[in-house]
This record gives C-alpha cells, structure tokens and sequence, in this order.
C-alpha cells in the first residue's frame, strides 16, 4: 500500500528528458470545439445551455496556459509538431 500523496508516482521512473533530443507535440486542439467563442460555445450559448462551461474553463484555465508555456520555451526542442485532425461530412 502507498504512502505517497500521489501514488501514481510510485510506479513511474524518473527520467532525464534531453530537450535537444525530444519534439513537442500538440494533438488536435482545434477552435471550433476548445473555445467558447468557437462552433460549439456558440451553439450551447444560443441554446442557454451550460453544459459546456466545466469543459471551457478548464481549457481556458489549465490547457491553454500550459501549452502556451511550452510552446513558447519550444526553443529548447529539436521540433514542435501540431497534428490536427478533422472529420469529413459526405
């Protein structure tokens, strides 16, 4: 049994991460779901609904700060990737 406050790092290795040797990569964060102001904050806004809201503010609050952060210390990595991907409607 952990003792730890977080027992998920009982079981993780520490490893030295070489920023000359790794790549940043951002995976799908697309406007139209991830922003209020984007296709769907509009639509459950014009709806009434707040359903949306836990989702956009931990966006706003957590996932875009911190990968602006690294983003902007992406200097340090060897690439930055940005995979977007999308649907087609036929």
């Amino acid at each position: 049994m952990s003792t730890s406050p977080d027992y998920i790092r009982d079981y993780m290795a520490e490893r030295t991460v070489d920023p000359a040797r790794c790549a940043l990569v951002i995976i799908d964060m697309q406007y139209a779901t991830g922003s209020r102001q984007g296709a769907l904050g509009l639509k459950l806004a014009a709806q009434g609904s707040n359903v949306g809201d836990y989702r956009f503010e931990r966006i706003e609050r957590l996932v875009l700060p911190h990968t602006l952060a690294h983003v902007s210390s992406s200097c340090a990595f060897s690439a930055l990737l940005h995979v977007s991907l999308c649907a087609r409607v036929c």
